[in-house]
């Protein structure tokens, strides 16, 4: 870390439109330390209270919109990694009968409905559509008024319910067919609407590509998180098309050129990645890696494997599936944070925390009163990877070459105890 911010510091800025040099980005967190467990404890996760005080929703209510029949168990990933760090419930939403029968069968703890025969019936219903009047309809229809009718489904199936999701994870194994820019843009609006936060990964990366700039449905939302690889950056920087965020795909991946050494490749990535936040104004944005680079509002967090003993060294498909889960889980602990009239310590918060041995009135600590968070969407969604990354290595621990991103879901419920329960100091 000390490395990266002395080189960070030296290199030369780029002007402002003043003319003074920009100052180098501040990066906030790197190492996972006890304050900051703490300061997730005491601030952010929903206190479990007692038996008595305990009610279901209490932790979080997650949605997922995902999954197709060529990637069927992305969204599934996803859905049961959130379950896994805590959320009390989760909905799966996909746009077909045949994938949603599929996903049920792999477990009856995640909640799967189909949109297939909704968006049928609403295109059957639409006057202006005279294609479908005999019925036979598919969601691969395509006509005028696809957007609205899309949108309308949206809002009666997923967002008539008093109950809305505390966050919404849109994206993984989704597809990328004609249907989904306008479902992902529908779900995007609705969300924005309803306030509710926002997971951006995968396909609806790609689905949002015309959404990012000024006057897109994404751009300027504060409660998304964008997601992507660096392939999937680079896409949106292509996309941008301003010249302002500068990212160079090619020799990211390779090490070479302006990338060839670790802390010149994570020195591009972090400059890319506040620039790239600058422009589309989102909660955060979160290129994922061997190093996690998190966008803050007040600089830059970082996720690695340093200081654990033995890192994950596999790269198997679904990681970034349970990775978005995870996220999606922290987010809703955020939205219930929020939604106390008096922030975190609130009575009834401090009621429960105290109840299970994790606050003392007044709660006091040097270290974690001064921990700067940056911003609580950044900071929440920093310790949510290295939840990924401490539950990855664990499972590379007992699985080693055989490891499957169903290990590591295995392993998210473990970790969380361990960092947030069993090795958090109590106090009396």
């Amino acid at each position: 870390m000390a490395e990266l911010t002395n080189l960070m510091s030296t290199m030369p800025t780029p002007s402002g439109s003043s003319g003074r040099p920009t100052p180098p980005p501040k990066q906030l967190h790197t190492d996972l330390t006890t304050a900051a467990c703490l300061k997730t404890v005491t601030t952010f996760l929903p206190p479990l209270g007692t038996a008595a005080t305990s009610r279901k929703g209490d932790c979080g209510t997650l949605a997922v919109l995902g999954c197709s029949p060529e990637y069927s168990g992305a969204g599934h990933y996803a859905a049961v990694s959130g379950l896994r760090a805590g959320v009390d419930l989760c909905t799966l939403y996909t746009l077909d009968d045949s994938v949603a029968s599929v996903v049920k069968g792999y477990g009856p703890e995640v909640m799967v409905r189909s949109l297939e025969a909704d968006i049928t019936k609403a295109r059957a219903e639409d006057k202006s559509d005279g294609s479908v009047e005999g019925g036979g309809s598919s969601v691969e229809v395509s006509f005028d008024h696809e957007s609205s009718i899309i949108e309308s489904v949206v809002r009666s199936t997923i967002f008539a319910s008093p109950r809305l999701p505390d966050c919404f994870v849109i994206g993984p194994g989704l597809g990328r067919r004609p249907i989904v820019k306008n479902l992902v843009r529908a779900v995007i609006k609705c969300c924005r609407e309803k306030d509710v936060f926002v997971v951006v990964d995968a396909d609806a990366v790609w689905a949002t590509l015309g959404e990012l700039s000024e006057g897109g449905v994404l751009n300027g939302y504060s409660k998304a998180v964008i997601t992507p690889n660096a392939g999937e950056f680079g896409r949106i920087v292509d996309s941008l098309n301003d010249g302002e965020v500068v990212f160079d795909y090619s020799s990211y991946v390779s090490s070479t050129g302006p990338c060839s050494s670790p802390t010149s490749k994570r020195s591009h990535a972090v400059r890319a990645v506040l620039a790239a936040q600058s422009k589309i104004n989102v909660g955060s944005i979160i290129l994922k890696g061997s190093s996690d680079i998190i966008s803050s509002s007040a600089g830059f967090n970082e996720c690695t494997d340093v200081g654990i003993s033995r890192p994950c060294l596999k790269r198997c498909g679904g990681l970034g599936d349970v990775l978005t889960g995870v996220i999606g889980a922290f987010l809703c602990y955020l939205s219930k944070t929020n939604s106390l009239a008096d922030g975190p310590r609130d009575s009834t918060w401090a009621r429960e925390l105290k109840e299970e041995g994790l606050w003392k009135s007044p709660f006091s600590s040097s270290e974690v009163d001064q921990l700067e968070v940056g911003d609580d969407i950044s900071f929440v969604s920093w310790v949510a990877c290295h939840v990924v990354k401490r539950a990855s290595a664990d499972a590379f621990g007992k699985k080693g070459r055989a490891m499957r991103a169903e290990d590591v879901v295995e392993e998210v419920g473990a970790v969380m105890d361990k960092l947030f329960e069993s090795e958090i100091p109590r106090y009396e």
